[in-house]
């Protein structure tokens, strides 16, 4: 019995737990909304039905989905010219570490004779 004790969490410990106070550093958008709906009225539920329901209000619902797909396919685009500016940039510095590595030919290095000291070759 005791091993079971051990096992299980204390009662007291649940109780704090549940009626401890959220941090409201912690709360997020979705817990601010869900607290905002659930404390309505009757007549602020009926309201926000007709809202969304009403034909204007689907309009209006559609025309803020369309504007917000518009805003982020133009980041999307932005984001992807970025990162095509970005790797254009890589290309032209690594093409030009390239050519200059290519333009060192073996016949312009330096060569070391047996004892140390340099030649320079033809």
């Amino acid at each position: 019995m005791s091993d079971l004790d051990n096992m299980l969490p204390n009662l007291d410990d649940l109780e704090q737990s549940i009626g401890a106070k959220v941090d409201p550093k912690k709360v997020t958008p979705a817990d601010e909304i869900l607290n905002k709906r659930a404390n309505m009225d009757i007549f602020e539920i009926i309201d926000l039905v007709k809202d969304r329901v009403s034909i204007f209000g689907i309009y209006k619902l559609h025309d803020e989905v369309h504007i917000e797909n518009s805003k982020l396919g133009a980041e999307i685009k932005l984001a992807n010219s970025k990162l095509e500016y970005l790797y254009r940039q890589l290309d032209k510095k690594r093409s030009s570490t390239k050519k200059q590595m290519s333009g060192v030919t073996p016949t312009s290095r330096t060569k070391t004779d047996g004892a140390g000291g340099k030649e320079k070759a033809n």
